[in-house]
């Protein structure tokens, strides 16, 4: 399925999917800044069409950052496309999607967690 990117303001990007099948659109977010990061990855099917619509704004390669925001595969089952085609991006994300989920993948390399009041700095986001 084909995405479609969106600019909401100021280099934050909506990345949309629509599935018929299931009547729901799949979002993700892009900010485009020095160190660009993604916010979920979508389901692995999207992969192709959510690596597209990155590329209308900047080269997928230079993600810094795959955000997880909670642990499902219509969020994170591009995460290891990603990782692979970025290969200096880190999986960040909660404390328990990092210790329990990431790990429980095996994923224990390039990640991060991050706990209530951190921030990730991004450039100018």
């Amino acid at each position: 399925m084909d995405a479609r990117i969106d600019d909401i303001v100021d280099g934050i990007y909506r990345i949309s999917t629509w599935h018929p099948q299931s009547h729901i659109t799949f979002n993700q977010f892009l900010i485009a800044d020095d160190r660009p990061a993604l916010i979920h990855t979508g389901e692995y099917g999207d992969y192709d069409g959510i690596h597209r619509a990155i590329s209308q704004v900047l080269d997928p390669k230079t993600l810094a950052f795959l955000t997880l925001l909670h642990w499902e595969g219509d969020e994170n089952g591009g995460m290891e496309r990603f990782m692979r085609d970025a290969p200096g991006a880190e999986l960040v994300g909660s404390p328990l999607s990092i210790h329990l989920n990431a790990r429980g993948f095996g994923l224990t390399e390039r990640v991060r967690c991050y706990h209530e009041g951190e921030t990730l700095s991004l450039g100018k986001h």
